[in-house]
Parts: structure tokens; C-alpha cells; sequence
């Protein structure tokens, strides 16, 4: 499957670039979506974890990025 792009005009975001200055950036188009629960049985049929596997993973991975932040 071919991926499609869009050209979006975004800030520059390379080193000593002046805070004004925007540049053109590919940004590719995803329209399909899903909701969490067939993304996690998506994702078990795709491996050998159950689709309750995933869920609890991804649930707990919010709360575990948190409490790594620096202070």
C-alpha cells in the first residue's frame, strides 16, 4: 500500500533557525481509525498476547511514563 502525503507549512524547527521562520514538511494522511478495544485485538491476533494483554499494557503505560518525568 502506498502511503499519500500532504505538504504542510510548520515552524522551523532546526538549530539557529529565526523564531519566525516556517519550512514545508511532508506529513503523511491517515484517515483509518479505531477504537482501543479492536486496536488491542488487532494487535493480539497479530502476536502471541492476548488482547487483554495489550490492554493492560498500554493502560499501564500512561501512569508509568508519568511518574518517570523529571521533576
Amino acid at each position: 500500500m502506498a502511503l499519500q502525503f500532504t505538504v504542510v507549512r510548520r515552524k522551523d524547527m532546526r538549530k539557529n533557525a529565526a523564531a519566525d521562520s516556517k519550512l514545508f514538511y511532508g506529513q503523511t494522511k491517515a484517515s483509518m481509525k479505531m477504537d482501543f478495544d479492536k486496536f488491542c485485538e488487532a494487535v493480539g491476533d497479530y502476536c502471541t498476547a492476548s488482547s487483554a494483554d495489550v490492554k493492560a499494557v498500554l493502560d499501564a503505560t500512561n501512569p508509568f511514563l508519568r511518574s518517570r518525568q523529571p521533576a
